[in-house]
């Protein structure tokens, strides 16, 4: 630097210098000085730390499985249960009132709006058909424990997603789950970007007679470690009924119309909504002249209606854009016979 100062110095107090060439060696200059004092570039920026682990809400060791990889591996139904409920006896009693492994008691508040009947509720002795585990593709597993048989067919008891850990289970997320426990499937699917619990299962009137089943679809959001049961609701947060789908039902409308109905329905989740489509067929007993006629079928076709709903989820609840085909018909049938 002190040598570029001093040969500046020297070609201005040389032979004369025109201002253009003047003017050249002072831009040359400051270009230099600038070129010596270019700052260095920061230091780069230190990573975000972490985020620490979330704790699971519960664990046990066990040695069960070792020898397999942790997504194959396969616990006996008395793991199960010992994970997840709360002073668990290994001979099939279970403590009462029940808690879950967290502590929380095992129940649920009324199903739906408040005016359906309650089932009645059948303690039950756990053995292996009181276990449902569906794999969720990793070192995960929804479990259902049903400790209660409901008089409707449906079952309840805590549910959780688990995870396999090194030297035993854990428990990641935690619920009740009420849901038919017949021929029952679990899995997980999103709705509004967040996940929710889906339990698809039967009750049959006769084991071996396919035409006695109805079936329907349980939902439940999952909330942090949580799994929140809560009523089915519109925008406006009115009460809609239960978060129960039902898939396939049949009954009649009340007494003295004579009038029943077989529904149908298909539950699809994409795009970030699950859809419901229902069919509903309504058919009523022949009445006078033509209950008489031998060659008459035994019941005359009225109508068959259509609907598909959109059902969301915010704060937490499921959101419907509107009561289903069958409350709607059935609350016709209400005016009807009130008129």
């Amino acid at each position: 630097m002190a040598r570029l100062l001093s040969s500046w110095r020297g070609a201005l107090s040389g032979a004369p210098l025109s201002r253009l060439s003047a003017t050249a060696a002072v831009v040359a200059m400051a270009l230099s000085l600038s070129a010596c004092s270019h700052p260095k570039p920061p230091p780069p920026a230190k990573p975000a730390p972490k985020a620490a682990p979330v704790p699971p809400l519960c664990a046990v060791e066990t040695s069960a499985g070792f020898d397999k990889p942790p997504r194959e591996r396969v616990y006996p139904a008395q793991n199960w249960f010992v994970l997840m409920l709360h002073a668990y006896r290994s001979v099939g009693e279970i403590a009462r009132p029940l808690n879950d492994c967290s502590g929380r008691p095992v129940k649920l508040a009324v199903d739906g709006c408040g005016g359906e009947p309650l089932p009645d509720l059948v303690p039950t002795e756990l053995g292996p058909d009181d276990l449902v585990v569906s794999p969720l593709g990793d070192d995960r597993r929804l479990v259902w424990v049903i400790t209660e048989h409901l008089s409707d067919g449906q079952g309840q008891g805590p549910v959780a997603i688990a995870s396999v850990e090194p030297h035993g289970l854990a428990v990641r997320a935690l619920g009740v789950l009420r849901a038919y426990r017949e021929h029952v499937s679990l899995r997980l699917e999103t709705v509004s970007g967040q996940q929710v619990l889906v339990a698809d299962g039967e009750r049959c009137a006769s084991p071996n007679a396919a035409e006695t089943c109805e079936r329907a679809v349980r939902v439940v959001p999952l909330v942090g470690q949580w799994f929140l049961s809560a009523p089915l609701v519109d925008a406006q947060g009115v009460c809609q009924g239960s978060t129960l789908f039902p898939v396939r039902t049949h009954g009649e409308a009340g007494k003295g119309h004579g009038a029943t109905f077989e529904l149908e329905a298909a539950t699809n989740f994409g795009q970030g909504v699950m859809q419901v489509r229902e069919q509903l067929a309504i058919s009523r007993a022949p009445h006078g002249r033509a209950a008489k006629d031998k060659d008459a079928s035994g019941e005359s076709y009225l109508a068959r209606t259509q609907l598909e709903r959109t059902i969301t989820v915010k704060n937490g609840r499921l959101v419907t854009d509107g009561p289903s085909l069958l409350a709607r018909w059935l609350k016709q049938q209400e005016h009807a016979a009130s008129e």
